[in-house]
């Protein structure tokens, strides 16, 4: 399963992700962006596989801006933390942007 994110604007409705993704960049908020969608679909995750019994691979896509972070691998462990969701079924994918 993938994560998707969508901007969901008052006037312009879904917005994807090539249309912000770069202002989040430009702006740095690109951390807390990619941290709040890594965390809510681990969450999300974690409780469907409690539910069903099954294993499911999640795939999340982070800025290549937030990878070069020097604290990212510990910001990652961190949300795997809090959420209870197994490192192993974590795929971290680089966003098209980067």
């Amino acid at each position: 399963m993938e994560a998707l994110a969508r901007w969901e604007h008052p006037e312009k409705g879904l917005v994807p992700p090539i249309d912000f993704i770069d202002h989040a960049e430009e702006y740095d908020f690109i951390d807390w962006l990619d941290e709040v969608i890594c965390r809510r679909a681990c969450k999300d995750m974690k409780e469907l596989m409690d539910q069903t019994g099954k294993r499911f691979m999640l795939s999340v896509n982070i800025s290549a801006v937030h990878i070069r972070k020097q604290d990212f691998a510990d910001r990652i462990e961190a949300i795997l933390y809090e959420t209870g969701f197994p490192a192993e079924y974590l795929a971290i994918e680089i966003t098209e942007t980067s």
